[in-house]
Order: structure tokens, then sequence, then C-alpha cells
């Protein structure tokens, strides 16, 4: 029996060191480094691009002159009816002249004009 335990622990220990010994050479000799840095550029010229194309599509939209299509592709949580309701505000009321107004339009609150206010403008 311990003839047998001995030949199948030597087998697993010659197996694992069988494995890991092309992966601790590569590392100790500097032949193959990991490509951690080389991912880390790649990861960051992405986000670069891909923060170019977001401040290219979240251009600040004109509460006061954007039509109400415009307003509901551009802005979180604002649909169609609710730009047409600030649509219609400024037709009956005139030009905003403060982004803070937009609570006086029904359906519009604190929460969407947060959300939303980096693409705001008069």
């Amino acid at each position: 029996m311990k003839k047998q335990t001995l030949t199948v622990l030597l087998g697993c220990w010659l197996s694992a060191a069988l494995f890991f010994t092309p992966v601790l050479e590569a590392q100790t000799s500097g032949a193959v480094k990991p490509p951690v840095a080389a991912q880390q550029k790649v990861e960051t010229a992405a986000a670069a691009q891909a923060e170019t194309r977001g401040a290219e599509n979240d251009a600040a939209i004109s509460i006061n002159g954007a039509s109400a299509a415009e307003m509901a592709a551009a802005l979180n949580g604002i649909g169609l009816k609710k730009a047409q309701a600030i649509v219609d505000y400024r037709e009956q009321n005139g030009a905003f002249t403060q982004i803070e107004q937009l609570k006086e339009v029904q359906g519009i609150g604190n929460a969407i004009i947060e959300r939303n206010r980096d693409k705001l403008k008069l």
C-alpha cells in the first residue's frame, strides 16, 4: 500500500513539475512577458476613442431651438411626448432663460434635468 501511494504522489509531483516548468522558465528568463502592459495600452486607446465618439454624439442640445425629435433622440428619459411638451411650453411662454425652468414642464423633474445637465444648453 505504501509503495502505491508513494508512486501516485511521485507521479502527481512529476506531472505538476512538467506542467509548470515552461511557465516558470519563461517568466524568469524574460523571454515571454505577460501582455498586461500591451493590453492596458489597447484598452486606454479604445477608451479614448469611445470618449471622443461620445463627445461628438453627446453635443449639447438647445432647449430653445431643438425640435421635439432632436430632444427625444439626444436626452435620457425624454421621449417624444415629453419633448413635444417642452416645445409646446416654449411656444406658449417664450424662450427658456434658465435650464431649471424645464421643471415647469409637466413630466420634467429634477432627476431628468440632472441626468441631462451636461447635454442641455439654452
